[in-house]
């Protein structure tokens, strides 16, 4: 990352989800790129072990690293990755790591659903109708 300040740095992390037991999360996704025969896909959120670690590289001034903690999965090629930009539901659970023993880890994603836009004719009597549908559906939530 080119031209990084503490500040921006800061901000970097403070925008990140804290993933701190096994669970369901919706995040965003930071960047995705081809590594080999997989897509390395970096994600707004870290666990435990990662925020520690940016920390204390941003309390070094170790600002790349500190920026660069995050979690991470693969999606083969072939496979349908997410893209930069766009938020997906994952599922975070303990993994055994090769280095740092059992670890919070992305162990599924899927896509986020998105609704359809509704249009009509603000002059046509479905306005009324829809008010209505929607009074009905957020008093079920």
């Amino acid at each position: 990352m080119a031209d990084l300040t503490k500040d921006r740095v800061l901000q970097i992390l403070k925008s990140r989800t804290i993933v701190a037991k096994s669970g369901k999360y919706v995040v965003k996704v930071t960047s995705v790129h081809l590594h080999e025969d997989k897509y390395i896909v970096n994600i707004n959120a870290m666990n435990l072990l990662q925020a520690k670690a940016a920390r204390e590289a941003y309390s070094n001034d170790e600002l790349e690293a500190a920026a660069n903690s995050n979690l991470s999965f693969s999606v083969f090629e072939g496979q349908t990755a997410p893209s930069k930009g766009e938020f997906i539901n994952i599922q975070i659970g303990i993994v055994e790591t090769r280095t740092d023993g059992q670890q919070l880890r992305v162990i599924g994603w899927s896509e986020q659903p998105i609704a359809a836009p509704v249009s009509f004719d603000f002059e046509s009597a479905d306005v009324d109708v829809l008010v209505e549908e929607a009074s009905e559906f957020a008093a079920i939530k």
